[in-house]
């Protein structure tokens, strides 16, 4: 069980008391999370417990990013909140999300774009194409989070690049033509997708700081970039 300063960390992040806490002891406050949300299994009626708490640490995180405090740590807290909220069997979460997911995107997209650090520019990058909300909720938000995933294609991180052109893959495959067809291929302001895919293809056999293991899936993102030009051809003649 969780001791009484850790329920009332868990509570109360936003509080001036809790901020400090949790730039001091991130480590520890993800092991309480971890802890809470795994108690989920065994006793489902904790999630109701649980959720008011979720979305105000999200939010004293994007507060602290905002500061630029501590954003590796951070952002690795918020991604493993996203991975919980992921695979929470029920809607509760998601219900929560959705209260702070206007100020969420354009949080995480702002600092996407502004951050010099490139690890930190990458795991905010990753942490745009990761919100743990379905892709019809995410609509009003893909002409926004379509900038970080411009950033992910053109980073030297493998597995960032693999996020990115599966979120890709995803977006051309269930979304309507007039909708996703302009925003990828150079309307209104000029984002086109489409040079992007050529030049990775052209950087993959280059790219420095792969490692052996990493390299043998090089042929598999050669091949989905492949098929993404296709369809993103496909698109291009349609729109």
């Amino acid at each position: 069980p969780l001791l009484d300063e850790e329920v009332e960390l868990a509570k109360g992040p936003l509080t001036r008391r809790g901020l400090k806490i949790l730039v001091q002891d991130v480590e520890r406050l993800m092991s309480i999370y971890k802890y809470m949300f795994q108690s989920i299994k065994e006793h489902p009626q904790n999630e109701v417990e649980i959720m008011p708490y979720l979305t105000r640490t999200i939010l004293a995180v994007l507060k602290l990013l905002r500061k630029k405090v501590r954003p590796l740590k951070l952002l690795r807290f918020l991604m493993m909140l996203f991975g919980c909220v992921k695979h929470s069997k029920s809607g509760l979460f998601y219900c929560s999300m959705l209260q702070i997911l206007p100020y969420l995107v354009d949080s995480l997209v702002e600092y996407a774009s502004s951050v010099k650090l490139r690890e930190a520019r990458e795991q905010a990058c990753e942490a745009c194409l990761c919100i743990p909300m379905q892709l019809t909720t995410l609509l009003p938000y893909i002409h926004k989070i379509r900038y970080p995933l411009r950033n992910a294609l053109e980073s030297q991180n493998l597995g960032l690049i693999i996020l990115a052109l599966k979120t890709l893959d995803l977006w051309v495959e269930q979304l309507r033509v007039e909708f996703i067809g302009p925003l990828l291929l150079g309307m209104p302001d000029g984002i086109n997708i489409v040079p992007l895919l050529h030049e990775l293809l052209k950087s993959l056999d280059d790219m420095p700081n792969i490692s052996e293991k990493e390299r043998k899936y090089l042929p598999n993102i050669a091949a989905l970039n492949l098929r993404l030009l296709g369809k993103l051809g496909g698109l291009n003649r349609r729109s």
